[in-house]
């Protein structure tokens, strides 16, 4: 059965999960996560999609986007985890797929929604006993709300301002 094709809606939030297939880790070394954040950053300024928020762990990823310019959330995923696939396989000398068939999406209202789903991604490293406090975890954008001089890669001055204003 074909699947159906994702919804394209501006001004709605997308809540964007990512998981190892087989519940395999998909970041085994800090170069990865940094490598996945690189990415990221890639992307969003080739896309020009808005990024809310982000928490890589070690077998799954969220993000929270905006989108912006007529691309589409598929289009961002499948560049993003194609490309860090291919450089996951290449450094680890692995072949396949590393990611379980497709992300998962949910859609959310951002005016009503925006400030407690990124809360709720931030607290994601404590709720899985990576870390005590989610400040201490270096994969996630919790850092970028926390200090002004580490909102850029990726870019992220806009969109913490914005959820700031929210408040």
């Amino acid at each position: 059965m074909a699947r159906l094709p994702r919804v394209y809606i501006e001004g709605i939030l997308y809540y964007v999960t990512s998981k190892g297939g087989h519940n395999q880790s998909i970041f085994r070394a800090p170069s990865d996560y940094l490598d996945y954040i690189g990415l990221i950053g890639k992307y969003k300024a080739q896309y020009g999609f808005k990024l809310f928020s982000f928490v890589l762990l070690p077998t799954h990823l969220h993000m929270l986007v905006e989108l912006k310019n007529k691309i589409g959330v598929s289009s961002i995923m499948h560049d993003i985890n194609s490309l860090y696939t291919k450089m996951f396989n290449s450094k680890y000398s692995t072949k396949g797929h590393l990611f379980e068939a497709r992300f998962k999406t949910t859609l959310a209202e951002k005016d009503s929604y925006l400030l407690e789903i990124v809360r709720h991604m931030h607290r994601h490293p404590k709720r899985e006993r990576i870390v005590y406090d989610p400040k201490d975890y270096p994969y996630s954008s919790h850092h970028k709300y926390l200090d002004p001089t580490k909102r850029v890669d990726p870019d992220m001055r806009d969109e913490v301002e914005e959820v700031f204003k929210a408040i």
